[in-house]
Order: C-alpha cells, then structure tokens, then sequence
C-alpha cells in the first residue's frame, strides 16, 4: 500500500513538472520571433538594396511580375520603391513608402555596382542609378536617372535625369543630355552631388572636353539634326527627306564610327553606308572627304535599301516600299 501512494506521488509531481515546462515555453514569444525572421527573409530576397538597425529596416525594391535576373524588369508596370519599416513590440511595421519610378511599358533596369551609402555633413545618404527604356514601337529615347536619398528621412530625396539614345561610343551605354527638374534646381547642394555621382556611370557617354564642341567629328548627328532643324529619332517611321539638305565634311573616317549592321553602294564619285534602321554616311571620292548625309535612328520601319540611279542621284527606299531620291551633288555644305 505505501509502494502505490509513493508510485502516485511521484507520477503527480512528474506531471506537475512537465505542465510547467509548457506554461513557461508559451510565455517566450518563439513564435513572434519567428515570424519577423521570415518576414525579414522575405525582405532580403525581394530587396536591391537593405539596411537594418536596431529601429528601423530600409529598402529598395522593384514591385514588377516579370524579372529577369536580380536587376532587370521587364514587366508593363514596373514601380521604384523606397520603403521604411519600423521596428515595435516584435512586430516589424511600414512607415512610410515613396515611388521612386513608374515605369508603364518599359524595360527598368538598376546599376548594381553604383549603389552605394555616404554620410555628407550629418546625413547619410544613399546612392542609387536606374535606366528606363521603351518596349516595341515607342520612342527609342532612354532615360538614366541619379537618385540620392536621405535615409534618415527618405521623404528628403532627389534625381537626377539624363536623357540620350544608344552610342557607338562606349559599351552599351547612351549619348545625350543632362535634364533637371523643378525639385532639383532648388537645392544647389544635392545638383553639385549628383553631377559628381552620375561622372562614373557606366550608362552614360562621358565626352572628353574636345568632343563636347559640336563640331568635334564625333558630333556629326548632333550638328546635322541642328542644320537640318530637325529630330529624326523615332519609335517606328521616318522623316520626309527635306528639299534642302544641310551637311559638313569631315576629314576623320565617319564609317568607322558605328558597330551596327551596315551596307554600302558607291560609284564613281561616292561611296555611302547605310546603318541598319540609322545613318547613311557619305566619301567624296574626288574631296577625300566624309559627310553625312541622313542622320536618323528608329526602332522599327526606317531601314532601307539604297542604290545609285546616275552619277549623283541615291534612291532611298524604306520598308514600306516608300522611295525619295537625293542629289548628292545638290547637298549644301557649312
């Protein structure tokens, strides 16, 4: 009998003890923690770019359904985000989110190699570049825009844009211009840092002083457009070739200026190039020199075949079969 009431006593206490275990394992918040870990995990592999400290995690992130790679999105909205979450009561809460970009049917793509933090005076900043560029038939314009943002206060932030289209001149980057916005042109201090930031871009042409004169050889498309008063980027179509055409002789090799796809016809006074949908570049055998003759870009419908019809006539036709001709002899030279 005492062997039963010892047997049941030690069973009670057993029971006792293992009830609570379990009570004081439910009082440890195991599961909040865990969540946030996967929550946070879930952060860092959809993120470009992620800080974290002990109050607040920042990121940079692309919403998109369609990515190919880790910075490349191709999908016909693409969003920029800048998001700020803090950190309360093992709950992980978002404080503020901006748009950085809305990319509507364009290719978005980030610089991963510019993304970078510095603290300038008290602030710290982060550093970001991104490059958008139309799908199909659009205007084969590419936009490469410098953000700089205040990660104290990411509401404090601004960008810097350059618009341009593909260059022969460097490796898979864009020739064109500087454009500032209204935020912009009112702080003299975030232009100044931007100019600086945007000088190692490897999207960009950085023109040494020499070819920043538009009479540089290398500037041949951008003095004919100005002589000609005219833009001939498009998305799909060409220009009317005008009456009077306006031109410039080079001596520097201009045939050499382009990787693209090209073809020539030459008779006994001329030799032309003609670049797949872009220029047509004429030598005057008899001058020795180089000139160009139609400087236009596009994305479908301006490529043509072209032939000479007599001594100094070129008959241009395009894909739609439409035809012009043009004596060269008839070019006006500045």
């Amino acid at each position: 009998m005492k062997a039963v009431i010892t047997l049941s006593v030690f069973l009670i206490f057993l029971f006792s003890c293992k009830k609570e275990k379990v009570a004081s394992a439910e009082n440890i918040p195991v599961s909040d923690k865990n969540l946030i870990k996967k929550k946070l995990d879930s952060l860092q592999s959809q993120s470009i770019f992620i800080q974290e400290n002990k109050d607040f995690l920042t990121r940079i992130w692309v919403k998109s359904n369609e990515k190919r790679g880790n910075y490349f999105y191709s999908d016909t909205l693409n969003i920029l985000k800048i998001s700020k979450y803090e950190f309360a009561e093992q709950k992980l809460n978002l404080s503020r989110e901006i748009d950085l970009e809305n990319a509507e049917w364009a290719y978005l793509e980030i610089d991963s190699t510019t993304i970078k933090t510095m603290k300038i005076g008290k602030m710290n900043y982060l550093f970001l570049t991104h490059q958008v560029s139309n799908m199909g038939k659009a205007m084969n314009e590419i936009s490469v825009n410098f953000s700089m943002i205040n990660m104290d206060n990411i509401a404090d932030n601004f960008s810097l844009q350059y618009y341009g289209y593909p260059s022969d001149y460097c490796n898979g980057c864009i020739r064109g211009n500087f454009g500032e916005n209204s935020k912009l042109k009112s702080s003299a201090f975030a232009k100044t840092v931007l100019h600086q930031y945007a000088r190692t871009s490897k999207f960009i042409y950085h023109p040494s002083d020499e070819e920043k004169n538009i009479t540089h050889y290398k500037n041949f498309g951008e003095k004919w457009e100005k002589d000609n008063a005219t833009d001939n980027n498009f998305g799909a179509g060409y220009a009317i070739i005008p009456d009077i055409i306006y031109s410039t002789y080079y001596d520097e090799n201009l045939f050499k200026l382009t990787s693209a796809s090209e073809e020539f016809v030459e008779n006994e006074n001329y030799k032309v190039q003609s670049i797949f949908r872009g220029n047509l570049v004429g030598f005057d055998k008899k001058k020795r020199k180089y000139f160009p003759v139609i400087v236009e870009s596009c994305s479908h419908f301006c490529n043509k075949n072209i032939e000479f019809v007599d001594a100094q006539t070129l008959k241009i036709t395009y894909e739609d079969d439409q035809s012009f001709e043009i004596n060269l002899n008839k070019i006006v030279f500045k």
